[in-house]
């Protein structure tokens, strides 16, 4: 009995264990850009901005000047929102909370007697903010912000190529691209760049976020069709399609445990959301839903958390709508839960027997 029960539990490992299932809120008719390991998913409507967590539903983002066009880019666990004022004479960056509100990331000069546009497109743990900004010469450049020491500009790797930086991470790492050439870059924590190359014989380069751990997703167009990649001490894990290897596919953010999500194309129509990770591959994410999946068609995932809430954007019982996922705690198999009382059984009644 005590062999048949130490058989069982040895079957019952955790590598046999059930795919982790998601549970499914439903954020209605946004566009999500991102979600903070706090929880807070932060969207646009095509009119103005907003953000969402279970404490206080949905909350309107207004504008530098008050009610105005905005539109998120991402947000952090601590609750900031970044983004674009398009309501201003010039487009500016900005940065939101629930405490300060809405306010201009900073000052980046002017050109042709007006305020530089600006746009900021990420923001990390520290409320540190990357994003573009349009310099004296006509060219859009990187620029790194942060509280109390203001911004600075990013190296560009090439003269005469403006670029944008889209992710930053909390060791100030960015990923984006250049301009015109299609490439992308990683810029060191000193704003110094360095040109990332490309996936094989492709052509251009987009790098959408970058982890913790300096690791880089993205997507990567050429020969090969479109694909996705995973990017890791400057070597590049190229991710096909599983259906058909020339159909899309492209991995849009990483967390730090290297849980990547994207959107892919299982016919020639119809895209759908994706998780990716070394160990478990590419696995489409509806087939992990509860029964709260019911009705749903995941599309296409924008954002994940470092607690694995992941959200993106499909269609409820037909109708288009933005997603949270909530990674559900599997139930233990009864295996697990009956094995090692089944062997303290037997080992008392031995015990008893001598």
């Amino acid at each position: 009995m005590l062999a048949l029960c130490l058989a069982a539990l040895g079957a019952a490992r955790p590598g046999a264990l059930a795919q982790t299932l998601y549970h499914v809120t439903d954020l209605g008719r946004i566009t999500t850009v991102g979600v903070g390991n706090g929880g807070m998913v932060a969207g646009h409507n095509g009119e103005t901005s907003c953000a969402w967590d279970v404490g206080h539903g949905f909350t309107l983002i207004p504008g530098i000047d008050g009610p105005a066009y905005t539109v998120a880019q991402d947000v952090n666990g601590s609750g900031q929102v970044v983004g674009y004022d398009d309501s201003t004479p010039t487009r500016q960056a900005f940065i939101w909370d629930r405490v300060r509100g809405t306010r201009a990331v900073a000052d980046f000069g002017t050109v042709v007697g007006k305020k530089a546009r600006s746009e900021a497109y990420g923001v990390n743990g520290l409320g540190h903010v990357v994003g573009r900004y349009l310099s004296p010469d006509g060219i859009f450049d990187s620029f790194l912000w942060s509280p109390g020491a203001g911004w600075h500009k990013l190296q560009r790797p090439e003269p005469g190529y403006g670029t944008e930086a889209f992710r930053v991470n909390d060791q100030d790492e960015a990923v984006g691209t250049t301009h015109g050439q299609l490439q992308g870059v990683y810029w060191r924590s000193d704003g110094t760049s360095l040109e990332m190359g490309n996936l094989l014989s492709q052509y251009e380069n987009n790098p959408y976020d970058i982890n913790g751990l300096s690791h880089v997703c993205g997507w990567t167009w050429g020969p090969l069709g479109d694909v996705a990649y995973f990017w890791a001490d400057g070597v590049y894990t190229p991710i096909f399609n599983p259906i058909r290897r020339d159909f899309y596919m492209s991995g849009n953010a990483i967390n730090d445990s290297d849980l990547m999500v994207g959107s892919m194309y299982r016919d020639y129509y119809t895209p759908s959301a994706f998780q990716w990770t070394a160990d478990g591959g590419v696995v489409q994410l509806n087939s992990l839903l509860n029964e709260s999946g019911q009705g749903w068609d995941l599309q296409e995932a924008i954002g994940v958390n470092n607690p694995g809430q992941i959200t993106g954007y499909g269609r409820h019982n037909g109708q288009y709508a933005a997603f949270l996922l909530t990674p559900v705690v599997p139930e233990p198999p009864a295996i697990l839960v009956l094995a090692p009382l089944a062997a303290l059984i037997v080992l008392r009644r031995r015990g008893k027997g001598n």
